[in-house]
């Protein structure tokens, strides 16, 4: 017998990913969508979104027209003043807790903070946080880690999916 536990399935902000662009296509059916980055990490549903239209890409540079949706990761903020630039619409799919993540770090970058963030360097969270203090932060892979920087005025934040 299998059973399958109450909290089985995606976390709150990939299901609200999912959902919205799903909707969103339904909604302007015929505009092309595209994903930055895969909307998240799991290639069945990704390859369900694609063949409903919903791509997944790397970049804009080759995007002429359509929707452009951040992914439930997020991204650094220069990435939507490039959509706009580029004359293109974003839907913003960020995860909620990730975009009061990015949203402390802005503000506390502004009032001279050092900012740390605690993550992979490489993951794509992480990436888009730092974008928001002009990819300032200092990242390091473990709380112990942030405990031994030394400044005046430190903002600590985390991956959202980070055990330890």
């Amino acid at each position: 017998m299998i059973k399958i536990a109450k909290s089985a399935g995606y976390c709150f902000g990939v299901d609200n990913a999912i959902k919205t662009v799903i909707h969103t296509a339904q909604k302007h059916s015929g505009t092309p969508i595209y994903t930055l980055g895969p909307l998240i990490h799991n290639a069945y549903v990704v390859d369900t979104l694609h063949k409903m239209n919903i791509v997944a890409v790397d970049d804009i540079k080759n995007i002429r027209e359509g929707i452009v949706a951040i992914r439930s990761h997020g991204v650094g903020k220069k990435i939507y003043e490039d959509i706009v630039n580029a004359g293109l619409t974003y839907l913003d799919a960020t995860c909620p807790y990730v975009k009061s993540i990015q949203n402390k770090v802005e503000k506390y970058s502004e009032r001279g903070y050092t900012i740390v963030i605690v993550g992979d360097c490489e993951h794509p969270e992480v990436i888009g946080v730092n974008g928001w203090c002009n990819n300032q932060a200092i990242i390091v892979k473990s709380p112990k880690k942030a405990m031994e920087i030394k400044a005046n005025l430190i903002c600590v934040v985390q991956k959202t999916t980070i055990i330890k």
